[in-house]
């Protein structure tokens, strides 16, 4: 499945960008757990986020911090219940 091509994610490609710099910075400074962290704050792909949904549960990636919005966004609200 293919993400629809008038697909807008929730975050602006400047704020990823924004989010990808300092987390290479902190990388860099060997702080590799507040690089993850801080890339986790990026959007998954809502494709790759149902997939991971069906592996590693909801409530696994809800604890790792991981940010849903445009899964939300694509599959509705309907999605964090299901």
């Amino acid at each position: 499945m293919l993400l629809p091509k008038d697909f807008v994610s929730t975050m602006s490609d400047e704020d990823k960008d924004r989010i990808m710099d300092e987390a290479d910075l902190l990388d860099e400074r060997g702080e590799k757990e507040a690089a993850d962290t801080l890339r986790r704050k990026i959007p998954v792909n809502p494709i790759l986020a149902d997939g991971m949904k069906h592996v590693l549960g909801l409530q696994r990636m809800r604890e790792w911090g991981y940010n849903l919005n445009d899964a939300v966004k694509l599959f509705g609200e309907g999605w964090l219940n299901g």
